[in-house]
């Protein structure tokens, strides 16, 4: 979707979508961390406290999005969002998810 938007030469003003990106982006991870955190709860992980810190770095991070800068560069400010997204979940995913499998 967000690609999709990106790329999109013919919607100029991309404000309103963006918005709507970042609201169901917030919506999904806190979503989808609480099922992830009682998934652990559930199963003793041992490293459970700093999955939750982990979780709710990203969670501060996406409610420190600067919805002001928006208006100044839409494409700039969607690889914003790509990349951090992308990296984090990379990272997180990758590194920490995986040993929760892994236990």
């Amino acid at each position: 979707m967000v690609y999709d938007l990106l790329k999109n030469e013919f919607i100029t003003d991309k404000y309103d979508k963006i918005i709507e990106i970042i609201d169901e982006l917030k919506d999904y991870t806190i979503y989808h961390f609480k099922a992830e955190e009682e998934y652990m709860q559930s199963i003793g992980y041992k490293k459970f406290l700093s999955q939750k810190v982990a979780h709710n770095d990203f969670l501060e991070k996406m409610g420190s999005i600067d919805i002001d800068k928006i208006d100044n560069g839409h494409n700039e400010y969607l690889i914003g969002i790509l990349d951090f997204v992308c990296e984090w979940l990379i990272e997180h995913i990758l590194k920490d998810d995986k040993l929760i499998v892994a236990k």
